[in-house]
């Protein structure tokens, strides 16, 4: 059936199946059943019960227990994936997407398209307290992976308890990583190599607000630091939840302060080891971020600053090579970056819905910004990014942007280019 008929069948009916009972009522009254109050009460009783029980089949034919409201976000997460959190129980679905158009200026990198990800969100409210919220994302049309599957139990707004595969709480895209969230067709490069969205792994925490804070702290396995390399940061050390080790454990803390309407100001703290019971390696990783956004009429400024340390990077690159590495194939001992980022809905000076948002970004970083003893910076990690675009929003669950980046770095890999994305939640 097409869905689109449904609402009109909806209209109809209703109608249609009380004039129905309605007729069996008068029909029984004729056919010389006793006109008596009592029995009158039970028949409209009957009555009511039949129309309760068809109201919500027609309720569940529109799917209405599939979706909650489209709100606000929910302990972090994105707007489509808080859907579950504001349902009335049962399974709730929710999604995103996100397409681009890549066109290289320099370098030798080929042009290309690519649906970046198609994102299913599927969730279900047992009851008032218990929640399943999960993210099964479609990478490169071809790959699939499950993002986060977590169960809550909602105690009180304060305190609340989450486990299973968890989206590490550091940085702006991390968990709000929905393309309506961020204007620039393509993610940051800090929160891809230093804060190496999407970052998941399987872990236990808290979470919870009041009317000034809000927090999370989660236990999580750690990185695998034999994976570690220059040209992806931290990335390449990511688990993703599938097998992965946990011999060595880590802990992450995230706090933000929310109590105007115009400004969050907030940071959060990563520990632990990454050498996964290699011999006589620690491999300790500890990573810290601060992050401000402030939203006023149509502007919206946001800044972060992340700084990551990594211990022992030799003996762990060693470990994973089999081999001693060659100076450009070890991650520095520091990486450090930051970027400001700042837009305006031009729209916003007008009685208009929609939003055209012009925006600009800077972003330094370097991923040898301290290199391990016996080794020296090649120079090719040290980047610098301005983004300057446009996006154009019909309505909150929809994006259209174009931009382009300038990228100085002596990597000439990392080509100067011009960007078309498109993206929608739901």
């Amino acid at each position: 059936m097409n869905t689109r008929t449904i609402p009109s069948l909806s209209k109809s009916l209703l109608p249609l199946a009380l004039a129905t009972l309605l007729a069996g009522t008068t029909a029984a009254k004729t056919n010389g059943e006793p006109d008596e109050s009592a029995d009158d009460e039970a028949r409209f009783e009957a009555l009511e019960s039949k129309v309760d029980i068809l109201t919500e089949e027609i309720l569940r034919l529109q799917g209405g227990d599939l979706s909650g409201p489209l709100g606000h976000s929910h302990s972090g997460l994105g707007r489509a994936a808080s859907r579950v959190f504001g349902s009335s129980g049962g399974l709730s679905l929710g999604g995103y997407g996100e397409g681009l158009y890549q066109n290289f200026r320099s370098g030798s990198a080929t042009d290309e398209t690519d649906f970046l990800r198609a994102i299913l969100y599927v969730g279900y409210k047992f009851d008032a307290n218990w929640v399943f919220n999960s993210e099964i994302e479609i990478e490169h049309a071809d790959s699939i992976f499950i993002e986060f599957a977590a169960l809550d139990y909602l105690y009180e707004e304060a305190l609340n308890f989450r486990a299973g595969t968890l989206l590490i709480p550091m940085g702006f895209l991390n968990e709000q990583h929905e393309p309506t969230s961020f204007y620039p067709v393509r993610r940051t490069d800090i929160e891809t190599f230093i804060l190496p969205s999407t970052w998941r792994e399987n872990g236990i925490g808290v979470y919870g607000e009041t009317d000034t804070i809000a927090y999370r702290a989660y236990v999580v396995n750690g990185f695998d630091g034999q994976d570690f390399r220059p040209m992806d940061g931290l990335r390449a050390g990511r688990q993703k939840a599938s097998q992965a080790k946990a011999n060595d454990l880590a802990g992450v803390v995230r706090l933000d302060f929310t109590g105007l309407d115009w400004i969050t100001v907030g940071g959060s703290y990563y520990i632990g080891h990454s050498a996964q019971d290699v011999d006589g390696i620690n491999g300790k990783v500890s990573i810290m971020e601060a992050h401000a956004e402030v939203n006023l009429g149509g502007f919206r400024g946001r800044a972060l600053w992340a700084n990551a340390d990594v211990d022992d990077v030799v003996a762990l690159r060693t470990a994973g090579l089999g081999a001693a590495p060659a100076i450009g194939d070890v991650i520095g001992r520091n990486l450090q970056g930051g970027y400001l980022e700042g837009s305006f809905d031009v729209f916003s000076l007008t009685e208009r819905d929609d939003q055209l948002t012009p925006f600009l970004r800077y972003e330094s970083y370097d991923l040898q910004r301290d290199m391990p003893s016996g080794f020296t910076a090649t120079g090719m990690f040290d980047v610098r990014v301005t983004t300057v675009g446009l996006a154009y929003q019909p309505n909150a669950n929809l994006i259209l942007k174009a931009d382009f980046q300038n990228y100085d770095s002596l990597d000439h890999s990392r080509a100067n280019q011009f960007n078309l994305g498109m993206g929608y939640i739901f």
